[in-house]
């Protein structure tokens, strides 16, 4: 599960509603990197899938699927807004 600040809700709101057309949600995934280990990706999605765990923050979907859900850990570098809960 994450956790995100009402300033990043509104701030992320704030920038999907410049977006054409208006994404339904902010996805967040972990995908692999190669030698590296782990990247942590975040994009704006127009649909989600049932196979995806919605989180809602202040009015803000935020999708994350299966591959990244079981326990999947979203670092503080990612943004300082967003964390794991805990």
């Amino acid at each position: 599960m994450i956790n995100l600040t009402p300033v990043a809700s509104t701030k992320v709101k704030e920038i999907m509603s410049m977006q054409s057309p208006v994404p339904v949600a902010l996805r967040v995934a972990v995908v692999g990197g190669g030698c590296s280990g782990f990247q942590y990706h975040m994009a704006f999605e127009n649909q989600t899938t049932d196979a995806d765990q919605v989180f809602e923050f202040d009015g803000l979907k935020v999708a994350v699927d299966q591959i990244t859900r079981p326990g999947a850990f979203v670092p503080k570098h990612v943004t300082a807004s967003m964390s794991p809960q805990k």
